[in-house]
């Protein structure tokens, strides 16, 4: 080899060397606006501020009552509970509740609902099937059974003639 070539190939060693200790700048874990959930969020502002001063707005924005949202989260709340780590805190059952009540009163993006409630979307998308999933667990036996006996179906059709809604859906 000759000294030119061999000059080259000591500086490319050398610069990938170099790069090798230089220490890689860390992209942050988190977004910092994303940090002041805890002060800042939907859950500690609005709803907070709603459920103590004005419940029709609080009904108007989640489509249930504080009262109603209690026992629902009541219901849910051990299924939906995640634990806090040393790296971060953990989203609460209330913020996990009230975010996917949101998201089915309103059918808002998850990224949209990821601004209000300070919370990534790659997390809500975890969310709020979870949280769906948890409140059908609660919900099913009192208020989703499915008829077993043909007087059961019959008693709800009655129902349904009788409201109106077979002659709306068939045209009758």
């Amino acid at each position: 080899m000759n000294s030119k070539k061999k000059r080259a190939l000591k500086y490319i060693v050398a610069a990938i060397a170099a790069k090798r200790r230089m220490k890689k700048v860390r992209r942050n874990w988190i977004k910092p606006w994303l940090t002041r959930r805890a002060d800042l969020g939907v859950c500690q502002t609005l709803l907070k501020e709603l459920s103590n001063e004005d419940s029709d707005s609080f009904r108007n924005f989640l489509r249930v009552s504080p009262q109603q949202f209690a026992y629902l989260l009541d219901m849910v709340k051990d299924s939906i509970t995640k634990c806090s780590t040393n790296m971060r805190t953990c989203i609460t059952a209330e913020e996990r509740l009230s975010l996917t009540l949101r998201y089915l009163a309103t059918g808002e993006s998850y990224r949209s609902l990821s601004y209000s409630f300070r919370i990534a979307p790659s997390t809500v998308c975890s969310i709020i099937p979870e949280v769906c999933d948890a409140l059908y667990q609660a919900l099913k036996d009192t208020y989703m059974k499915v008829p077993s006996t043909p007087e059961e179906w019959e008693e709800i059709a009655t129902d349904f003639y009788e409201n109106g809604i077979i002659r709306i859906v068939w045209g009758l």
